[in-house]
C-alpha cells in the first residue's frame, strides 16, 4: 500500500513545499489587499505560487453557508482572479486584512506531489481574530519550483495525506512507492 513519503530526500522536498507555503502566506493576502487599497492587480506570475488551472473543492458552508455538500471547480486564472477577489473583497469590507498560518502539516504523496494540510486565522486591521480557517492544498514540483495546483476547503471531510497517498498510488502505480 502506497504512504506518504519519507527520508532524507522526502525532508529536503518537505522542506520546499514549506518554503512554498509560507511564501504564499506572506505574498497572497497581502497580494490581494494591495489590489482592494490601490486597484493594483495581483500578478500571479510574479507570485509563483500557482499553476493553472486549479482544481477547488469547497464545502457547501463557503457556498452557501448550510454546511451541506460541496463543489468542484476547475478554474483558470482569470476565473481564480474574479472568484477569489470577490470573495476576498466581500471581507476586506467586514474588516479582514491579513491571514496567518498556525498549524501547518506537509506531506509527500508521490516524489513531485505534496499536501499540505493547514489551520489558521483572518485577521482584521484591529489585529482581532476576523475569522478561522481550514484548508488543504496540493503543491507539484515543476521546472521552476512547487506550485499550488489543487485547493479544499471542506474541513473535517479533507482525507488525511496518507489516504491521498493510497489513492494516488492506485491511479499513478509506482509514484509514491
Amino acid at each position: 500500500m502506497a504512504r506518504a513519503l519519507a527520508g532524507a530526500g522526502a525532508d529536503a522536498a518537505i522542506a520546499e513545499v514549506r518554503a512554498t507555503y509560507d511564501r504564499y502566506i506572506q505574498d497572497f493576502p497581502p497580494a490581494l489587499v494591495r489590489r482592494f487599497e490601490s486597484g493594483e492587480p495581483v500578478d500571479y506570475e510574479a507570485l509563483k505560487l500557482f499553476r493553472f488551472p486549479l482544481l477547488l473543492i469547497q464545502g457547501q458552508d463557503v457556498v452557501q453557508g448550510d454546511g451541506v455538500g460541496s463543489r468542484v471547480l476547475i478554474w483558470d486564472e482569470a476565473t481564480f482572479d474574479k472568484n477569489v477577489c470577490d470573495a476576498f473583497g466581500r471581507a476586506y469590507a467586514a474588516g479582514w486584512r491579513a491571514t496567518k498560518a498556525t498549524d501547518v502539516k506537509v506531506s509527500l504523496a508521490a516524489p513531485d506531489l505534496a499536501i499540505v494540510e493547514m489551520q489558521g486565522r483572518r485577521f482584521g486591521a484591529d489585529g482581532s481574530t476576523f475569522n478561522r480557517v481550514e484548508a488543504s492544498y496540493w503543491l507539484r514540483r515543476f521546472d521552476d519550483g512547487w506550485r499550488i495546483v489543487a485547493g479544499f476547503d471542506c474541513p473535517g471531510v479533507i482525507p488525511q495525506a496518507a489516504e491521498f497517498a493510497a489513492w494516488f498510488g492506485n491511479v499513478w502505480p509506482g509514484a509514491a512507492d
